[in-house]
């Protein structure tokens, strides 16, 4: 019954996630549409943000490790 439990809330954050990156594209594209920033420009930048955002702790954690020594 756990395992049960547990699989149903790994598939509502899946949706709950997927959910999430439609609503900040959207708005990110129409508030870039608004200011009047080029298409390819809204693209490129959310790309970029989506591929790097994933890395922020990664990076942060081997600049912490770094220092140690």
């Amino acid at each position: 019954m756990e395992i049960f439990f547990n699989l149903v809330l790994l598939i509502v954050g899946l949706i709950g996630l997927i959910k999430a990156s439609d609503v900040f594209v959207d708005a990110a594209s129409s508030l870039a549409i608004k200011l009047r920033v080029p298409k390819m420009l809204i693209a490129l930048t959310i790309a970029a943000f989506g591929t790097c955002a994933r890395n922020g702790n990664k990076s942060k954690n081997n600049h912490n490790d770094s220092n140690r020594y």
